[in-house]
């Protein structure tokens, strides 16, 4: 390690949740609420067991990813390639996302899709048979106005007023 840097488990950051932080501690007690253990190995352990979706739900997915990107005008050749090896059961995602949050930085985001990307880049060179593309989703369909609302600054709470519903991803942050 660089002698200028020093580092923070991940699990002494005061940042994560507690359930999260016993799972990496690997608390004995979660054991029932999980598969596999929180380390590289273990996704060695979950393609042996051919995790894997049908192909035809790999057909949707595929076909899904191109209209998308092609109708923001970001299809190229290279990332083409990528979504059409989506379609062989020899490919797994690596999959990060981010909900939407008042106040919500920009570096937490970069740090996760950096994260997704370097997972996916070692784990292609432990198993070059294999393809692992790394996939970042925008979680704005997942949660309602009620999750996002409000926010905390400095022990100030500050609250969003809308009488919109419905998806937060949809929502119109006018006013």
């Amino acid at each position: 390690m660089n002698s200028r840097f020093s580092s923070i488990p991940v699990t002494e950051t005061g940042k994560i949740q507690k359930l999260v932080v016993e799972y990496l501690k690997r608390n004995p007690s979660l054991k029932s609420l999980y598969k596999f253990e929180p380390e590289i190995d273990s996704i060695e352990k979950a393609i042996l067991l051919k995790r894997s979706f049908p192909s035809t739900s790999r057909e949707i997915l595929s076909a899904s990813l191109k209209s998308q990107y092609d109708e923001a005008g970001m299809l190229t050749s290279e990332l083409e390639e990528h979504i059409d090896s989506l379609k062989s059961s020899d490919t797994f995602t690596i999959t990060t996302g981010q909900q939407n949050g008042i106040l919500l930085g920009p570096l937490y985001t970069v740090l996760k899709i950096c994260s997704a990307i370097s997972l996916a880049d070692e784990l292609t060179k432990r198993y070059p048979e294999k393809k692992f593309i790394p996939v970042f989703w925008m979680a704005t369909e997942d949660h309602d106005i009620e999750e996002i609302r409000s926010v905390s600054v400095m022990a100030e709470k500050y609250k969003w007023e809308t009488k919109q519903t419905g998806a937060a991803g949809r929502l119109s942050n006018e006013g």
